[in-house]
């Protein structure tokens, strides 16, 4: 698994250490995953723990992703999220480990799926709305959309991405949400109408705006020119949805 999501000997050495109590760990994590992750978080020395219980869950999860036929592709592809987070933990915590234990747990009990450039967790909607006219209700059956940092970006690749994952989940209408800072109306302000951030906005509805949701600072890299823009301004948040 190691070697199929490109992840870093340095990184890959810090997640082969033995968890001595590891069935336990394992069985906690299927039984009550949020109490798993108030153990581990609760003790010295978490993210390393959970890069290494995560790894040895995510490899035995493999089985699980072929019953359903899912290709090795999209296995990969979901579980590159650890090569990414355990390099934004070492830069962040001078660590080899895992900082995002909620949102990486997913994977393991396949809940998300990478499918070409976009991720996609299944979930309710959490509120009543209304989409190009149409009304959808709370609790109908969506998919969250998350956005990797790592790759390219252009509509073509989030076209394709899009119609695989309609395809993959086998639906007729595809209600997709993103909440995200990506949809934040301050940054009309800040880009261009052509670049590949705007032409995103612009495929959603946006329902709802967090103006003081400051996650973008986290994201953003420096010395980068949306960086530049920002001036120690807070770009926010919004919620959007848009259906296929």
């Amino acid at each position: 698994m190691a070697r199929g999501i490109g992840l870093s000997r340095p990184a890959f050495l810090a997640a082969s250490v033995e968890l001595e109590n590891y069935a336990e760990l394992r069985e906690l994590f299927f039984a009550d995953t949020a109490a798993l992750i108030e153990k581990i978080g609760g003790a010295p020395g978490s993210s390393a723990n959970f890069l290494r219980l995560y790894m040895r869950l995510g490899a035995e999860s493999y089985d699980g992703y072929k019953k359903r036929g899912i290709s090795d592709e999209i296995y990969f592809d979901t579980f590159c999220d650890y090569t990414v987070w355990s390099g934004v933990c070492r830069r962040e915590t001078g660590v080899w480990g895992l900082n995002q234990p909620v949102w990486l747990s997913l994977p393991i009990k396949l809940e998300v799926f990478k499918i070409g450039r976009l991720q996609y967790a299944q979930c309710a909607l959490d509120r009543d709305i209304i989409i190009d006219g149409k009304p959808l209700k709370k609790g109908l059956r969506v998919y969250a959309v998350h956005i990797r940092a790592d790759e390219p970006f252009d509509p073509d690749v989030c076209d394709a991405s899009f119609a695989a994952a309609k395809k993959f989940f086998g639906e007729d209408v595809f209600v997709c949400t993103c909440d995200s800072w990506l949809l934040s109306p301050v940054l009309r302000g800040l880009l261009s109408a052509g670049s590949n951030i705007i032409r995103f906005q612009n495929r959603f509805t946006v329902v709802s705006v967090n103006a003081t949701d400051r996650s973008a600072e986290r994201y953003i890299l420096k010395n980068t020119s949306l960086f530049e823009c920002l001036s120690g301004r807070t770009i926010g948040s919004a919620f959007g949805a848009v259906c296929y």
